[in-house]
């Protein structure tokens, strides 16, 4: 039975369901399942560098494969994902996504493999643990490229505007308990049943999360458990996106680039997308060289820091509506929103010299900083929904996705430049101060660049 509360107005006093909860929520649970399956390789990486004897180079590397193989992917994602519809695409990605992950378990034997044919074709040959781990961060890469163009366009579908940051303040936060699920199981696991068991029973967790999304999500006009009144208040803000029973027009990328709310979108993920994957994907062995910290010593501040990001994505998603309920338009809302957002990261710049007293400063002045992305994450999103129809939101977030992972493999490979450069000088301190300051202000550039682009709101119709 759908659960129904009612919802009053002056004029008159609606039934509203609350279904598309229950799409959040899975959404929200995708989203987790991501990020634990994204996370893995950052928690084994001191382990792995010591079994393979990799350098922060050849480590960023492997890092740069996922996110340059996501950049790509992404821009491909969005256009599936439109012509798909939401539930086979999402299927399809998680399918791909948990094999990928799996298969980093089978990293030396594949990359045995790959070596073989690259010998056989007269290719130099790289380490066989390097190869491996790069073909099962592509497939892992190729997969999760689908989960955000899949849930925003989820979220545009069951949500109408008002509420759709808060929604996606909600699915994001799914990124923090993932982040914070991997630090407190992945060093567990790997202790007890050794690195390979933490790729395979951390993959396979996807594959329960596809039952249950086959079982319960359909299209919002196809959906038996969701009321009329629900479904009206759904599309109550959207007369001129086209309905999804229709044969919605299908923009292209270059029809699409010729709006400047695709370009503002696109540079917000540019210079911010790569400052989250090196939190995620650095962090582990910054605490490592900085401070000694092995595997199990990492549960706690690494479980503590993403905790922190869990209330930025949901309080950065609820924060536009202070400024709507005070008169301002979404635009203005979002846009007041991001910029006191943007502030917060800057306190990321007292990370390395307060260093010296104790790895909690670092810890919790980055959480700060992380906390902030995940907050500045489901605003940035939402901008998409606010402007363009449905029927493109996913192929906008696509090339958005696509220039957010061009700007990680930027920054990745930059972190191991930097580290190796400084690591061999003696002064590794002076490379992380480098990419904390680049984080730090990231944020107040890329809005900067976004209210320049976009300054006043203005709705795609001709799409």
């Amino acid at each position: 039975m759908n659960q129904q509360v009612m919802s009053f107005t002056p004029e008159r006093t609606t039934v509203v369901g609350r279904y598309r909860w229950t799409i959040c929520a899975l959404l929200f649970f995708a989203t987790t399942i991501n990020y634990l399956d994204r996370q893995v390789l950052s928690l084994l990486a001191p382990v792995l560098t010591k079994e393979f004897g990799w350098t922060n180079t050849d480590y960023a590397n492997i890092t740069a494969t996922f996110q340059f193989v996501y950049a790509i992917a992404m821009l491909f994602a969005g256009r599936v994902i439109d012509r798909m519809g939401t539930k086979r695409a999402y299927i399809l990605a998680i399918i791909v996504w948990s094999l990928g992950a799996i298969g980093h378990a089978y990293a030396i034997g594949i990359g045995t493999a790959v070596n073989s044919v690259l010998t056989t074709v007269g290719l130099a040959a790289v380490p066989v643990s390097i190869v491996g781990f790069m073909v099962g961060r592509a497939v892992l890469a190729l997969g999760e490229a689908g989960n955000f163009p899949a849930a925003i366009k989820a979220t545009a579908e069951y949500f109408p505007k008002r509420e759709r940051s808060f929604a996606t303040g909600i699915f994001n936060s799914g990124a923090n308990v993932g982040a914070v699920l991997a630090p407190l199981s992945v060093p567990l696991i790997a202790e007890y049943w050794g690195w390979q068991a933490a790729f395979i029973a951390v993959g396979a967790v996807g594959f329960i999360w596809m039952g249950l999304w086959i079982w319960l999500y359909d299209a919002p006009e196809r959906q038996r458990r969701l009321g009329a009144g629900e479904l009206a208040y759904i599309n109550s803000d959207a007369p001129t996106s086209a309905p999804a029973t229709e044969a919605a027009p299908k923009a292209s990328w270059f029809k699409l680039l010729g709006y400047r709310q695709t370009w503002a979108f696109a540079f917000g993920k540019f210079m911010t997308d790569g400052v989250w994957w090196f939190f995620l994907f650095w962090l582990p062995k910054y605490m490592s060289a900085q401070y000694g910290l092995s595997g199990p010593d990492m549960v706690v501040p690494l479980a503590v820091l993403y905790s922190m990001t869990m209330i930025g994505s949901v309080g950065g998603g609820w924060l536009p509506t202070w400024f709507l309920d005070r008169g301002y338009n979404i635009y203005q809302g979002r846009m007041r929103a991001m910029l006191l957002i943007a502030l917060c990261p800057l306190v990321v710049l007292a990370a390395q010299p307060l260093g010296y007293l104790g790895y909690w400063v670092p810890v919790l002045l980055i959480g700060i900083g992380a906390s902030a992305h995940q907050a500045w994450s489901a605003n940035l999103f939402t901008t998409v929904s606010d402007m363009f129809p449905k029927h493109s939101v996913g192929s906008v977030v696509g090339i958005g996705g696509m220039a957010g992972g061009l700007g990680g493999v930027l920054l990745t490979k930059l972190g191991g430049a930097l580290f190796d450069h400084y690591g061999a000088l003696g002064q590794l301190q002076t490379g992380y101060m480098i990419m904390f300051s680049i984080c730090a202000l990231a944020y107040l550039v890329a809005w900067c660049v976004m209210k320049a682009l976009v300054p006043a709101h203005r709705e795609i119709t001709n799409l």
